[in-house]
């Protein structure tokens, strides 16, 4: 069972941010208790890069890169071929059973540049479909079987790749559940180190921060996340 109350890929910057704090204030702390020396230091940054590791398989990460560039790519891809199907279907007016703003190109452009692999799906399954209602009609006005391909060849290739991205994700989630009690053994050791900063840095509220959980966690969701920093005003407006 999970016993922190913080993201799991927050732990491990947690981790290090306070172990950052404890290696320079090890003075302090070797004087509370010969516990903590310099094995101590290196069995905590043993355990961070553990979790690390399991957070971020190296094989799958550089997977994970390229399917996921790849998918950008094909989707980016389509942008231009949107715009000329866009130009054929105007160009048909009336003659066409289908109307430019039931066709569905406005949404799957919109769909592309919001990087919405699987609303990207939908709305291409639409386009496809249209397409090959209105095939006679648009060919007429100059749309090719090339341009034809493309809306189909990238509907499965987005597919494939939305598929590996979930799978690698999926796995990396086992990964972790299979290895929580390293996470909790992480989260222990960050306790127990923030238990004895409280007590050596109580009268002190700056140093005393440096050792409270949810000051940290509070930091690695600003660092991480600097929207969430901003005063509600500012994100009302941006």
């Amino acid at each position: 069972m999970k016993t922190y109350n913080c993201k799991n890929e927050e732990l491990p910057v947690i981790a290090e941010y306070l172990l950052f704090s404890l290696k320079k204030d090890m003075a302090a702390f070797t004087a509370f208790s010969p516990k903590f020396n310099e094995a101590y230091v290196t069995a905590f940054e043993e355990k961070i890069a553990a979790v690390a590791a399991i957070l971020n398989p190296h094989n799958e990460t550089i997977e994970l890169k390229k399917v996921t560039e790849h998918l950008y790519s094909t989707m980016n891809s389509l942008i231009d071929p949107i715009a000329r199907v866009e130009g054929y279907v105007k160009t048909a007016g009336s003659a066409n059973p289908i109307g430019i703003k039931d066709f569905g190109l406005s949404l799957l452009r919109k769909k592309v540049w919001a990087k919405d692999a699987e609303g990207v799906l939908v709305a291409l399954k639409t386009v496809n479909d249209h397409i090959n209602t209105c095939k006679s009609t648009l060919v007429d006005q100059g749309l090719s079987d090339d341009l034809i391909a493309v809306f189909t060849s990238s509907t499965t290739a987005i597919h494939d790749d939305n598929q590996r991205q979930y799978q690698i994700v999926t796995a990396r989630k086992r990964l972790v559940n299979n290895n929580l009690s390293l996470f909790n053994e992480l989260y222990a050791l960050i306790m127990e180190v923030c238990g004895i900063g409280k007590i050596l840095y109580k009268k002190d509220a700056v140093l005393l921060k440096e050792y409270t959980f949810t000051e940290l966690k509070k930091r690695v969701r600003t660092v991480h996340n600097p929207q969430s920093a901003k005063p509600a005003s500012e994100k009302e407006q941006s």
